[in-house]
């Protein structure tokens, strides 16, 4: 999987012709404002259909522009793909694949598979559980082929149902908790295979990354009491339900937690900690992907050298350059990535107010 070339067009400041990328790795380097980390929000957008670094769409679309366009031309399997997307400030999208409209985002980004390491994406560690079960979730949709179908049975059946229980409109429930509970069993299964896979990466990354992190483990809860059967929860849930208007048991409230010592990890980590347990996560994700899918995907690495020290960044280096994937760095120098790579060819882009120039 590589990404062969891309063009970018109001995002944030970025102006681009189109650029040509090396198959291992591309290093965009610039001063704090320069653009070097637009390029790799440009490629998240186009994959992903959001930022990673804003939840809202407005602040990543150029202040002076009506829209952002990202087109890039990836190979995957032998096959070359054009593929592209535009997103305007009214939330408007168009899809494209080959030269002809698409209708969903999920077949541009079951093409481009990405894996964004970013150690300031603390929210996997610190935030609430919504932050993890995207991470499941996002590995899942590239892992089982069926899961999107899965997952999109489950949330329209959970929003029909809480739609009834707020208007009171609900008269039996029999068959709203028994389709939510088939659904909600697929996607837990689902769920849980994949969690004992990632535990299992993990730990492997965690051990070549810090003999601290080995006292961490992945523990997926499902979002109810296991000790009894998702349709039995729901059943005995369900006056409580119709009381509060809304279905409070599911799969819909499951965790990936992270326990040090069998402790939360959270409330025990220090900060330095954290952040290589969130490479730590997204190196496996990588891992997982790549057993899954035959090929590794594309790495978006975001300034990495200037969150960890010197010893753990060159680690997280060796790994990526072991896991074989097409690599894209944003640093401020061009120097520090190099000393990391010595056995990794890589191409170096200049970024400076938003323009983007090949270094030869």
């Amino acid at each position: 999987m590589r990404i062969i070339s891309a063009s970018v067009s109001g995002v944030r400041n970025l102006t681009s012709d189109t650029i040509e990328f090396h198959p291992q790795g591309n290093v965009f380097f610039g001063l704090n404002g320069s653009g070097k980390t637009s390029v790799l929000e440009a490629l998240h957008l186009l994959a992903m259909g959001r930022s990673f670094r804003s939840h809202s769409l407005r602040p990543v679309i150029h202040h002076d522009q009506q829209s952002c366009m990202v087109t890039a031309k990836v190979e995957k399997a032998g096959l070359v793909q054009h593929m592209g997307m535009e997103r305007t400030r009214s939330g408007y999208s168009t899809l494209r694949l080959n030269g002809q409209n698409v209708a969903s985002l999920s077949t541009l980004a079951e093409l481009l598979p990405l894996v964004l390491l970013d150690t300031e994406g603390l929210e996997l560690i610190f935030g609430g559980p919504d932050n993890r079960r995207r991470y499941l979730d996002g590995t899942l949709f590239h892992v089982e082929q069926s899961f999107l179908e899965v997952w999109r049975r489950y949330q329209r059946t959970l929003k029909q149902r809480n739609a009834g229980l707020r208007r009171g409109i609900i008269a039996s429930d029999d068959a709203w908790l028994a389709d939510l509970a088939r659904a909600g069993d697929a996607l837990t299964e689902a769920r849980r295979r994949l969690a004992l896979r990632l535990a299992a990466a993990f730990r492997d990354v965690a051990g070549r990354l810090s003999p601290s992190l080995l006292s961490i483990d992945l523990v997926f809860k499902s979002g109810w009491d296991e000790r009894e059967r998702l349709i039995d929860a729901l059943v005995g849930s369900a006056e409580s339900d119709h009381q509060r208007g809304f279905t409070q048991l599911g799969p819909h409230r499951a965790d990936l937690r992270l326990r040090l010592d069998g402790r939360s990890a959270a409330d025990n980590l220090s900060r330095g900690q954290a952040k290589l347990a969130v490479a730590a996560l997204r190196l496996a994700q990588g891992v997982v992907l790549a057993e899954s899918q035959g090929v590794p995907p594309v790495y978006l690495v975001d300034d990495i050298t200037a969150e960890l020290d010197e010893n753990h960044a060159a680690k997280v280096c060796e790994i990526l350059v072991s896991q074989g994937g097409q690599v894209f760095i944003a640093a401020v120098e061009s120097g520090e990535v190099a000393r990391f790579w010595p056995e990794r060819a890589f191409k170096m882009f200049h970024v400076e107010q938003g323009t983007i120039k090949a270094l030869t």
